[in-house]
Formats: structure tokens, C-alpha cells, sequence
């Protein structure tokens, strides 16, 4: 009996076929993907693809933990090696998430539990890369929460999208590619002109002086994500009326995500010196929850049940959010949300390890795999025919 699901929920993922990604970018089909149907040559036939996907995500951490160290308020100005190094460690994550599904078919060891870990781990690399973002503008806190809002919602979308139609459709311009790309340019030429650059003066909009980075924030990367996001409702909502799902009740399956994001908003609102002091920490924590959500989402999908309206773990986030409105009422003092902030903080990181590790271990149970070997010889050693750079693997790619 499990924790989130029961023995006889978890065994329909054996039975319910997983999904695939669609991605329509360019950039991904005449570049990177035919890139990373070379480079997974060079990977040994053993090495299972959830263990680099693994390795891409620890790629993220070690970008977070540099953040912390060299500019944890994203004002600061880090040594020149460090915005390098993002630019290394986001192009290795870029690649080897790639990579992983051209593994997975390459030696035959495509599973749900594959797709489940690929998409669990980035999205729990949404807020990391929105920080390192906005510490290479230094453009401080409420730039990286400004960014991370349209992040959040448009990803979360995109997989409540997939529970009606069972594939992930990525659009000509996607997070996954070509907002990584930019990333990883943004990183490289940090590196090379200092912060500063990012400061530049474009043009004054009133008493408003608009610089680089605010131009490319508010006026280029929230509008295309606002418009990603309602292409996304609009296609889940189609998607849904073509399986007899009244749109109403379809668009009551994003209660979970708006229900979390309006109290986490509430929170910063009353009590904004708590979000400026620790930027990390509130970040960090509602991303924790927001992958909680996703990766239920994709669970129920994957294992063919009714979406939830409602998940306990909301609730710390909602009492927090509840409480910093009392606190602005009553004065008290800022210690209190302090110490609020660091117990969500403590739950969900608990919650989401020991959520993360039942999940991997019943799937791995009913699907009979093992998460991070894979069997040798396989697929790839045995000589079968099929190469991971197959014309359709540049547009339909398996996790």
C-alpha cells in the first residue's frame, strides 16, 4: 500500500501506454536533436538513461549552489569563471536531456518511469535556471519572480494539456530548447562583458528608463509566455471537449497549480521584505510543491486516474500565506515569517524525497525495470536495426 497511491493504482502504469513529446522548434529539429543523435554515440550501451538525466540535473544543482555562494541576491557581480560556468553546466543539461530519450531508444529501454523522471527533474529545474537568469542581469529578486510566474504556468500547462491528449506538444519556440540556448548565450556573454552589459540604456518610456535586460524580460520573454500559455488552454480545452469533457470541468483540473500560485503570491504581497531577504529559499520551496503538482499530474495520466482538485501538501503554503496576513495586521515581526518560510521549506523538501523515491520505486516494481541499470547486452549491442537519429526522432522524441 502506498503512501500517494495504492498497489492497484500504480499497477495500471503496466498497462496504460506512455506518452511522447512533440517538438515542433527548429532549432531542436535541424540542430540539436541530429547534435545529440551523434553524441549519444559516445555513451556506452550500459549507462541507463535515467542516470543522465540524472547527471544533467545535477548540472542544475551545481549552478544553484555556485548561486548561492557568488551572487545569492542576484545584485551581486560573480567572478567571470562562474557565468562561464553556466553556460557550461546549462548546455550539459540541455544536451544530456536530449540525450536521454535517444538512449532509451537506442538500447530499448524505453519506460513511463523514463518519462516520469525526465519530466519530474526538469521541473524541478525551472527555478533554478530563472535564478541564474537573473543573477546574470543582476537584476535582482523580483525580476527572477516575475520570471518564474510565466515559467511555472506555462510548463504546468503544458502537462495538464497531456493528460487529454497523451503527448507533450512543444511549440516552434519552447522552454526546453531554445529558451535553454538563449540561457546558455545569455551565461556565455556575461562571462565575457561582465553584468554591466545587461544594464545598458535602450530608451525611456515616460520616467521609466528601459535597459537590456528589462527589455528582454518584460517586453520579448513575458509576452511570448502569456501567449504560450493561452495557446496551451485553448488546445487542452479542445483536447478535452473531443474526449466528452466539459470545459468547465477541464479547466477545474488547474485548481491544484491556481489555488498554490495565488496564495504563493499572497505571501510575497504582505510580506515582501521576507521574499527580498530569502529570494532562494521562497523560490526553491514553491518549486518543490509545483513539482509535487506536476509530477502527480503526470502520474495520474500515465496511470489512467481521475485528476485530484485538491492535494494535502497544499495546505503548509496556504496556513503560511494565511498567517503573513495576520502578521501585517498585528505588526509582528519579521522572524516569524523567517521561521514559517524554513518549516515549508523543510516539508517539502522531505515531502518531495520521500514522494519522489515511492513513486520511482513502484513504477520501477510494476514495470519490472530497474531505474538507473538498464540490461546488457540490449538493444544497441545486439546490432538491431534502428539508429537514434531516425527522421522521426527529430520530431517525435520517446523519453
Amino acid at each position: 500500500m502506498g503512501f500517494y497511491y495504492s498497489r492497484d493504482e500504480y499497477k495500471r502504469v503496466a498497462t496504460t501506454k506512455g506518452g511522447t513529446t512533440i517538438d515542433h522548434s527548429l532549432l531542436y529539429r535541424f540542430i540539436v536533436s541530429p547534435l545529440c543523435g551523434k553524441l549519444v554515440k559516445l555513451f556506452p550501451t550500459w549507462l541507463a538513461p535515467n542516470l543522465m538525466t540524472l547527471i544533467g540535473y545535477m548540472c542544475n544543482i551545481t549552478s544553484f549552489i555556485l548561486l548561492l555562494v557568488y551572487t545569492p541576491n542576484m545584485t551581486e557581480e560573480a567572478p567571470r569563471w562562474v557565468y562561464f560556468a553556466w553556460s557550461f553546466l546549462i548546455t550539459a543539461y540541455n544536451l544530456l536531456d536530449n540525450m536521454d530519450g535517444k538512449q532509451a531508444f537506442r538500447t530499448g529501454s524505453s519506460s513511463s518511469l523514463g518519462e516520469l523522471f525526465d519530466h519530474g527533474c526538469d521541473s524541478q529545474s525551472i527555478a533554478i535556471g530563472i535564478l541564474v537568469t537573473a543573477a546574470s542581469f543582476q537584476a535582482g529578486p523580483y525580476t527572477a519572480l516575475v520570471l518564474a510566474a510565466p515559467g511555472f504556468i506555462a510548463f504546468y500547462l503544458a502537462h495538464w494539456q497531456e493528460y487529454f491528449n497523451h503527448f507533450l506538444e512543444l511549440g516552434y519556440f519552447n522552454g526546453p530548447t531554445e529558451a535553454e540556448v538563449i540561457a546558455a548565450l545569455i551565461y556565455l556573454i556575461t562571462g565575457i562583458a561582465g553584468p554591466q552589459l545587461w544594464q545598458t540604456h535602450l530608451f525611456t518610456v515616460g520616467s521609466l528608463n528601459v535597459n537590456i535586460w528589462m527589455f528582454f524580460v518584460y517586453v520579448l520573454t513575458v509576452p511570448l509566455t502569456i501567449y504560450t500559455a493561452a495557446a496551451s488552454i485553448y488546445a487542452g480545452l479542445k483536447q478535452a471537449n473531443g474526449h466528452g469533457i466539459k470545459p468547465w470541468t477541464a479547466l477545474s483540473q488547474l485548481l491544484p497549480f491556481s489555488i498554490s500560485f495565488v496564495f504563493g503570491a499572497v505571501w510575497v504581497l504582505v510580506e515582501p521584505q521576507l521574499y527580498k531577504s530569502h529570494p532562494n529559499q521562497y523560490l526553491i520551496m514553491l518549486n518543490l510543491l509545483f513539482s509535487y503538482l506536476v509530477i502527480n499530474c503526470i502520474v495520474q495520466r500515465m496511470c489512467d486516474l481521475t485528476y485530484s482538485y485538491f492535494y494535502k501538501p497544499m495546505l503548509p503554503l496556504i496556513l503560511s500565506a494565511i498567517t503573513a496576513i495576520f502578521m501585517r495586521i498585528f505588526n509582528a515581526p519579521m522572524i516569524v515569517g523567517e521561521i514559517l518560510l524554513y518549516i515549508c521549506l523543510g516539508f517539502y523538501l522531505i515531502l518531495f524525497f520521500h514522494f519522489a523515491t515511492e513513486i520511482i520505486l513502484n513504477f520501477s516494481k510494476e514495470l519490472k525495470i530497474r531505474p538507473f541499470i538498464i540490461p546488457y547486452p540490449n538493444k544497441a549491442t545486439k546490432n538491431f536495426r534502428g539508429n537514434a537519429t531516425d527522421e522521426g526522432e527529430a520530431i517525435i522524441q520517446t523519453a
